[in-house]
């Protein structure tokens, strides 16, 4: 019977094309594959046989999954989407995307490069024989070979716009577009505050993107005057 690789996927346009090179080296080397949204893997997976399950997160608040999934007899495999946040977000990037716990039922955790690898190893370093430097299939995708997989969608955006500017922003922690509501069922989900030193960096970070977004704001418009025959395009 082959192998089977079962593969997790949250947000298709940041992870499917990277996922799917994954999956065609598995099948190179004979394993079944299945790919799926992140909402049914956890239910599919109750209904087949050991498998391997790669998940792109192992945070706090999936312990309970993680335990049903172990105890399903699947092993867990894990390549964190957001490790390459990891260096500029130290503190909550160790309390929120893992814990004893999770990296206890995790198999092998795979990181983008050695310093995600040497700070998740700072703080847990008796599941240092589990975590392995990989890289991330995302960042192959960057390399020239690749160019033709976009070369639709580039043409489509080129067609909309023409000669444009584009803008890529990132304020969710101040004006997510879910509203504060649900910034602060995120922080109760993954016990963001726990200490006084939790809060003092959490209210660092709100003060510092408060005034990033603000200049951010000035910024375009400073540029939208200094290109009016240009097209800005902003990522929100």
């Amino acid at each position: 019977m082959k192998k089977i690789l079962v593969i997790n996927i949250e947000i298709k346009a940041r992870e499917l094309n990277s996922r799917i090179m994954i999956a065609y080296e598995a099948l190179r080397r004979g394993y079944a594959v299945v790919i799926g949204a992140q909402s049914e893997m956890y239910e599919f997976l109750k209904h087949i046989p050991q498998a391997i399950f790669f998940d792109k997160s192992i945070s706090r608040n999936k312990l309970d999954k993680l335990k049903r999934i172990k105890k399903l007899g699947h092993k867990i495999i894990n390549l964190d989407e957001e490790g390459i946040a990891s260096q500029n977000n130290k503190h909550f990037y160790l309390k929120q995307r893992m814990s004893a716990e999770t990296l206890d039922l995790t198999d092998y955790f795979f990181t983008w490069g050695d310093d995600e690898k040497n700070l998740i190893e700072s703080k847990f370093y008796q599941h240092k024989s589990k975590i392995k430097t990989t890289g991330n299939p995302r960042i192959e995708l960057w390399k020239p070979e690749y160019k033709e997989l976009y070369n639709n969608e580039v043409l489509q955006i080129s067609n909309q716009y023409k000669d444009f500017i584009f803008i890529a922003s990132n304020f969710a922690l101040v004006q997510h577009a879910r509203g504060d509501d649900f910034l602060k069922s995120q922080e109760s989900a993954f016990s963001q505050v726990e200490t006084k030193k939790d809060e003092e960096i959490l209210n660092s970070q709100k003060k510092y993107f408060t005034l990033m977004h603000a200049s951010f704001l000035k910024m375009i418009e400073v540029i939208a005057k200094s290109f009016p025959n240009r097209t800005i395009v902003i990522r929100p």
